[in-house]
C-alpha cells in the first residue's frame, strides 16, 4: 500500500539508530536491532489498519496495544530505501509477532507490505483459560503458529488432559457415565510446550502419530 509522507528516515534517525550500541539491542526481541519504529505518525497509522487485520487473522479479538521494532536498517539510494520492522500486537495477554517490510516509492512517499506468512505467537505466548471463549480463542491463537505435527501433539494432549479428568471424575462420583469438565482453568497460564508436558503426567489414553 502506498502512501505518502514527510520525510521520515532523516538523517538524525538513521544516525541514532546506526551508532546507539549495545543500548539498542538490549533486552529486544530474538531478530530485532531496536524499540520503535522508523516510520512518521501518519504512516504508522496507516500501517496500523493493515496490522491490526493481520492480527485478526491470527486469533487476536481484542486489540491493546502494540510495540513495534526495527528488524532491518535502510538500505539503497533515497527515494528507493527499504527497511523492515516486527510490530508485536498484544490482545488479551497474547502477543502476535507481525512483520513489516516499508519501500520509499519516489521523494516524499512510501510503501509498507505486511508478511503474509502465518506468523508464530511470541515466544510464551499462553492460554487464558477464564472462560470457554478466552481458551478457544488463545488456543486458535497458538494453533496458528504451529506446525502440522505441532498441531496433532497439541490435539493430542488435549485430549489426554479431558480423558484423565473424565476418569477422575467418574471414579469419585462412581458415575461411569460422569463427563469432563471446561479444560481451560486445568490449562490457564500455559505455553504449547507445559501443555505439552502436563499431558505427560496422566496415563497414556490415545496413540496419535503425529507425522513432520
Amino acid at each position: 500500500m502506498r502512501k505518502f509522507l514527510p520525510a521520515v528516515i532523516a538523517v538524525t534517525v538513521l544516525s541514532s539508530v546506526s551508532y546507539a550500541g549495545e543500548e539498542i539491542t538490549k533486552d529486544l526481541p530474538s531478530g530485532t536491532l531496536q524499540k520503535g519504529s522508523l516510520a512518521n505518525a501518519q504512516l504508522i497509522q496507516d500501517t496500523m489498519m493493515g496490522v491490526v487485520s493481520k492480527a485478526a487473522t491470527l486469533g487476536c479479538r481484542k486489540f491493546d496495544s502494540y510495540k513495534p521494532y526495527v528488524v532491518a536498517l535502510p538500505e539503497g539510494t533515497p527515494g528507493s530505501r527499504v527497511w523492515r520492522e516486527k510490530w508485536i500486537v498484544l490482545c488479551q495477554g497474547q502477543e502476535y509477532p507481525i512483520d513489516i517490510r516499508f519501500n520509499e516509492s519516489g521523494m516524499g512517499a512510501a510503501d509498507y507490505q505486511i508478511s503474509s506468512g502465518a506468523s508464530r505467537p511470541a515466544a510464551g505466548a499462553r492460554i487464558d483459560g477464564s472462560t470457554d471463549e478466552t481458551t478457544t480463542s488463545s488456543l486458535q491463537a497458538i494453533r496458528h503458529g504451529l506446525s502440522n505435527r505441532e498441531n496433532c501433539l497439541l490435539s493430542s494432549a488435549l485430549m489426554r488432559i479431558q480423558i484423565a479428568d473424565q476418569r477422575k471424575r467418574a471414579q469419585e462420583s462412581g458415575n461411569k457415565d460422569a463427563v469432563a469438565g471446561p479444560i481451560g482453568p486445568r490449562i490457564t497460564g500455559m505455553t504449547y510446550e507445559q501443555i505439552i508436558a502436563y499431558s505427560e503426567t496422566f496415563p497414556a489414553s490415545i496413540t496419535a502419530l503425529c507425522r513432520n
